[in-house]
């Protein structure tokens, strides 16, 4: 008997494993490895991947093998290659393989499963038309079905064929009226026929052709020095020019007739990069990320699947992209934490994109001027190969200034601004010379909470066990996890007093209070309320280079990526933010993030200067901005991290015990403390359990375990018996 070995779409973990379904005859051409069929289960009809293919003696097996019902695919949607990868995720990070597979298509081909009634036996012709499938169902005379809705959503569009000569044409450049064409149509002469039309998503069609740029010693040195597929850690200065070496990469590795897939950490990274990949290779670029809609992102899928594009351009998914004969990836701002994905199916960018160069033999490059400190040990171990770029591509430019203000001391001499009067005497300088700034909060909204000043109510969610951040534009207080929305009060609902007020900085405040000190000020706001529109963030961007704002005033989205000769002032107002973060890498986001945005100012030929507020200016991780000094910050936050057992020096992971009751979550966490502490007393360090930095969310109680190890293959099987265990538990990799 030929069978085919199925990963079925179910998410438990007992079911979390291949099952043997008959190929029947009438599928026997059709059904491949890698495609995707329906099969019986459990009086069910599910979808699942198909993973292997051989022949079995049936004799042999103590059960009856169920046939393949339909096939969903006219070729394999995923190839060997892909399905390791999966293999690689759920050994590696404890996910579901299923969740793995299905991360690695377009939402429009994972389809929902709708329910079908199917009558049995006992309903006769008469009862089938006179009754519904659910009256059928309630009376036994009908089985329940789940079918699989799968809707590939492809444009098309009307031709005219020349019948003389087959070539289709649009009826634009036809030229003729649409009466002509009728005429034509019925002569016999064209004929209109539907053609599919692959959406532009990159706007190809109208993007001018940027010329390559000269490298310079220190750029040609590191181009020169990728000829072997080992892993390098490209190490640059911000405006060193790394993208350039990234590009000069791509070409080269292009006319070695292999592709290239080029990793940015988030969306707001992705129109300038996309911009400088596109308008150099044009129509060979695809971009995958989640500002595509459905459709956008099912055509890009497809083109790279077909050959049509090869270099790939996008955020963390993108490494899933279906490129065959890769020969080079390339992950910019390898420091940052959204490459790593937390919910399942759990993985971390970095080591996907290595798990496939190794496959193809193909080099990686993870770049940053920031490096991780686990990327930046493993350079310094030689397990990565280490290039540096230690000055600015522009020859005239030059790192900016940096000042470290100290906001308790501007609070001492009476400014309760805020913003700093040397932030608001740069300002001032910056618009009199016609140049122009960046200031970054780490919020949205307009302050961080609202508080009665009487009794000290702070207004949380209902959902979950966070304070809810109040908005300006609608005057009204929203929840930031689970989206509930209400009113601002007017009197405390605690005490009923009317000492309402708001507390902390948002994005709305800074541009109220900008626009109180600078009234002729054309002032941008940027974050994620209004940029949540679908291109609005590149046409803000474009607006800004343009010349037609001064100020951006913006979230974390501002602190990256962004390149614009004008920009001659970076300030940021609450540097503080990450700093108090209850993560053992505060220090390093803080650091990360403070030389990135400082990185915006100066980056032509003019002199640019930073100024950074905060409560904590001696702090290193602040300090060591002023002088862009990442060699002594890494040496320093190498000894804490020894100390404290943390990574580079220990593994980590994370186990996240959720459950709608809170003591049921709190004894299913001592529970599983316990049972690690018995099996791994010699091997790991076990902490906890301890309440999630936000305990509730969407009316879920949340615990963590932390464990800490240093020989994952003596944690991984109790880890795994765990997960296959116990239900609602999430395992996160830490490092």
């Amino acid at each position: 008997m030929r069978v085919a070995q199925v990963i079925i779409d179910v998410k438990v973990a007992k079911l979390d494993n291949e099952y043997t379904y008959e190929i029947p005859s009438s599928l026997a051409s059709l059904v491949q490895v890698g495609m995707r069929v329906e099969v019986p289960f459990n009086r069910r009809t599910l979808m699942g991947f198909v993973v292997d293919i051989c022949e079995i003696d049936p004799a042999g097996i103590g059960y009856k093998i169920l046939p393949i019902t339909n096939v969903l695919d006219v070729a394999p949607v995923l190839n060997d290659e892909l399905l390791a990868v999966a293999d690689f995720i759920a050994d590696n990070y404890y996910s579901y393989k299923i969740s793995a597979l299905q991360a690695m298509l377009p939402s429009v081909m994972k389809g929902a499963y709708s329910k079908v009634f199917v009558p049995n036996d006992l309903a006769s012709p008469l009862e089938r038309e006179c009754y519904s499938g659910e009256e059928l169902f309630k009376q036994g005379k009908a089985d329940v079905e789940y079918v699989l809705n799968v809707k590939n959503k492809i444009k098309t569009e009307q031709r005219v064929k020349v019948l003389a000569s087959g070539e289709i044409v649009t009826k634009k450049d036809y030229g003729l009226s649409a009466q002509r064409l009728k005429t034509q149509v019925k002569h016999g002469v064209i004929e209109l026929v539907e053609v599919e039309v692959k959406r532009d998503v990159l706007g190809i069609s109208g993007l001018e052709k940027s010329r390559k740029l000269e490298l310079n010693d220190e750029q040609q040195a590191a181009f020169d020095a990728v000829t072997t597929d080992d892993v390098y850690l490209l190490e640059g200065i911000t405006g060193s020019g790394k993208t350039e070496v990234f590009l000069h990469l791509i070409e080269k590795t292009l006319n070695e007739g292999r592709n290239v897939i080029l990793l940015v950490p988030e969306i707001s990274l992705t129109p300038q990069m996309l911009n400088r990949v596109t308008s150099r290779f044009g129509s060979l670029v695809a971009t995958l990320h989640s500002a595509l809609n459905p459709n956008e992102r099912y055509d890009e899928w497809r083109r790279i699947k077909e050959g049509d594009a090869r270099v790939v351009v996008g955020a963390r998914s993108a490494v899933f992209a279906p490129l065959e004969n890769i020969g080079l990836i390339i992950i910019d701002e390898e420091h940052e934490g959204s490459y790593a994905q937390d919910n399942a199916p759990s993985y971390h960018a970095r080591e996907v994109a290595k798990f496939r160069a190794e496959h193809h033999r193909a080099p990686v490059i993870l770049a940053s001027a920031t490096p991780s400190l686990e990327s930046r040990a493993r350079a310094q171990k030689g397990v990565y190969k280490h290039l540096t770029l230690t000055k600015r591509a522009n020859p005239n430019a030059i790192l900016p200034k940096v000042e470290i203000i100290d906001m308790a001391e501007e609070l001492r001499t009476g400014n309760f601004s805020i913003f700093s009067s040397q932030l608001k005497e740069e300002i001032a300088t910056t618009l009199e010379s016609k140049n122009q700034a960046v200031l970054m909060i780490n919020r949205r909204g307009y302050a961080n909470f609202i508080m009665c000043r009487s009794c000290s109510y702070v207004p949380e969610c209902p959902n979950c066990a966070v304070s809810l951040t109040y908005h300006a534009s609608d005057n009204a207080m929203h929840c930031h996890y689970c989206g509930h929305r209400e009113q601002r009060p007017q009197t405390c609902p605690s005490c009923g007093g009317n000492k309402i007020s708001e507390f902390g900085v948002g994005t709305q405040k800074a541009v109220t209070e900008l626009q109180k000190q600078f009234p002729d000020a054309r002032i941008l706001r940027i974050d994620a309320d209004t940029t949540s529109r679908k291109g609005s963030l590149k046409k803000m961007l474009d607006e800004f280079g343009a010349g037609k704002h001064d100020i951006i005033v913006g979230t974390q989205i501002v602190a990256k990526g962004l390149d614009f000769p004008n920009v001659t002032l970076v300030g940021v107002v609450n540097a503080d933010t990450t700093l108090n973060l209850p993560d053992y890498r505060a220090s390093e986001k803080t650091f990360e993030l403070l030389t990135q945005v400082a990185g915006r100012a100066g980056r032509a030929d003019k002199l640019g200067t930073v100024v950074i507020q905060t409560y904590n200016p001696k702090h290193y991780a602040v300090d060591l901005v002023r002088n862009h000094d990442y060699n002594e910050f890494y040496q320093k936050e190498m000894r804490y991290r020894k100390m404290g057992k943390y990574s580079p020096f220990y593994y980590g992971i994370r186990i996240e015990i959720v459950d709608k009751n809170e003591d049921k979550a709190l004894k299913k966490a001592y529970e599983i403390t316990n049972r690690l502490k018995r099996q791994l007393a010699q091997s790991a360090i076990i902490l906890g359990p301890v309440e999630a930095p936000v305990k509730k969310i969407n009316n879920k109680f949340y615990y963590h375990i932390n464990v800490k190890y240093r020989d994952e293959a003596l944690i991984k099987a109790a880890i795994r018996e765990i997960k296959d265990e116990i239900e609602d538990i999430n395992i996160e990799k830490l490092a």
